[in-house]
């Protein structure tokens, strides 16, 4: 099972099979700050107004859904 950050998961089982233990370990920071921009200051940064819990984590799905295309984009 994926960890998670903040009660939303870092990872996905298909992101993980894709990944090195090296680029899972890059993977997993980027999203740990990336989810803690987005719920801390993603929707308003001047006011310092984050994103609810729920957009967050839809949108971390959808992101890590993005980069696993790019990926295999990047494999062509």
């Amino acid at each position: 099972m994926p960890e998670k950050y903040r009660d939303i998961p870092l990872t996905t089982q298909n992101s993980e099979s894709q990944l090195n233990q090296r680029q899972l370990t890059s993977y997993r920071a980027h999203r740990r700050r990336l989810i803690d921009w987005m719920l801390d200051e993603g929707k308003d940064p001047a006011r310092g107004d984050g994103y609810a819990h729920s957009t967050a984590t839809m949108r971390a799905y959808r992101l890590d859904k993005f980069y696993r295309d790019v990926w295999n984009a990047e494999r062509r």
